[in-house]
């Protein structure tokens, strides 16, 4: 008890230099705390993604030049893809991009803050963006501005039947349940449900070129992926009629291929078989995307170990200099009877004690970090879009016992060296050093 007594003691009446020693571990746990659960949420976001296009990825089959809002198949595509050898489900969809109405939308990414970024170029990054998702400018903005864009909501048209068999909609849900009949149902993201406050039991209205469409909310889904999870999910006869396209027609096909069959012959075969229709290798996407977190995980450790390895180094050069300030001290020790142990007991004490209050204090701030980072910003530099840190990150319990294995163990090796060293010292060398 004596001994940490001591030991805490000299931590205290060097303050200055205890907490730098502090602040070295916990900057180093930190950014492996925030770095390693930015690279979990992003793994659990593609991975979220790729459950959501089925267990093997899919191909998803539009329309030429239509892309999923303005591209039109007749289902006579779908039972031609469904006779391809290796297709295992066709599930029809229909999108559309609506906008809700007496619903004011709490969103990470204000419409303001995207408007105040683009200013004049505004108009051309819309343009295209719509390129991308097919049909023309014109026909998205009608005369509207990008805040209107920014505020517009994905509505999806399904078969809960087929969608049931993909484990999809109908197997996501985390309130309430998929809408029964045929007419009048509506399921939301959970991300929608957060940012319009809808729950089961509500109606939201939805607007599309003018038209109408009361819903009743009969639950609430989540599918891991950020674009779905902020949807409206109908019947595939609901998104028909709100668009004003034929009852045999939909946007695209999702199609699941069977196990062990590359998503990319199926395309192929799709290309062959079928006219007039453009192909989404989403099995090919997810492996991008994948190879793509695994090259930033690379970044990421490189990043870390250099950071604790300066902190390492850091706390290595103070707790010698620590000793070096305290020979005389230490020789005195020495004189009334300690021993080597002793010695190297004490300086590991201290540096234990760094070591863990470090790490304890690194864990908070990394898991802080993301919510500091989302609060500040938007005040620091108010027009700059900030993404949603705090839904993008991912904290497990596997991240912070690594953190405390790393903080701990960097701060006692950098200074058991000195504490090896120190305990080495005779009395004489201590007082004539002095």
């Amino acid at each position: 008890m004596k001994m940490r007594h001591m030991a805490y003691r000299n931590l205290l009446g060097r303050m200055f230099r205890t907490i730098l020693m502090l602040l070295a571990v916990a900057i180093a746990v930190a950014l492996f705390v925030g770095l390693s659960s930015l690279t979990e949420g992003m793994e659990e976001m593609i991975g979220g993604a790729t459950e959501s296009m089925g267990e093997w990825g899919c191909v998803d089959v539009m329309g030429e030049g239509g892309g999923i809002f303005y591209g039109r198949l007749n289902e006579d595509i779908g039972r031609t893809i469904d006779r391809i050898p290796g297709v295992r489900y066709v599930v029809p969809r229909v999108y559309a991009m609506t906008e809700l109405k007496g619903v004011e939308l709490k969103r990470p990414v204000s419409a303001g803050q995207i408007s105040g970024m683009m200013g004049e170029a505004g108009g051309i990054v819309m343009e295209q963006m719509v390129g991308m998702m097919g049909g023309t400018a014109g026909k998205m903005l009608e005369g509207k501005g990008i805040a209107e864009l920014a505020n517009s909501v994905i509505l999806i048209g399904i078969d809960p039947t087929k969608e049931m068999i993909i484990k999809s909609y109908p197997t996501k849900m985390i309130e309430g349940s998929i809408f029964d009949g045929p007419i009048g149902g509506a399921v939301i993201g959970k991300m929608l449900a957060d940012e319009s406050g809808l729950g089961v039991g509500d109606e939201i209205r939805v607007v599309y070129g003018g038209k109408r469409r009361d819903f009743n909310i009969t639950g609430i889904y989540e599918v891991g992926n950020p674009l779905e999870d902020e949807g409206i999910v109908v019947s595939l006869r609901d998104a028909r009629d709100l668009k004003g396209i034929g009852k045999n027609e939909v946007s695209i096909f999702r199609v699941i291929p069977e196990p062990h069959v590359e998503t990319g012959t199926i395309g192929m075969w799709i290309k062959a078989k079928c006219r007039g229709v453009s192909i989404m290798d989403q099995g090919a996407l997810m492996k991008a995307i994948g190879e793509q977190i695994d090259q930033f995980k690379v970044y990421e450790y490189i990043v870390e170990a250099i950071v604790i390895l300066a902190s390492f180094g850091f706390i290595l050069i103070m707790t010698m200099r620590s000793i070096a300030e305290r020979t005389k001290e230490i020789g005195t020790l020495r004189a009334i009877g300690w021993q080597k142990p002793d010695v190297l007991k004490l300086i590991t004490i201290e540096s234990t004690a760094i070591a863990i209050i470090g790490t304890i204090l690194g864990i908070i701030i990394g898991i802080l970090l993301p919510y500091f980072f989302q609060t500040m910003m938007p005040i620091v530099f108010p027009n700059m879009i900030v993404p949603p840190m705090t839904e993008l990150t991912k904290i497990t319990s596997a991240t912070i016992i690594y953190a405390f294995i790393i903080g701990c163990t960097s701060g006692i090796i950098g200074g058991i060296v000195p504490a090896l060293q120190a305990s080495e010292m005779s009395p004489v060398d201590a007082f004539r050093a002095e």
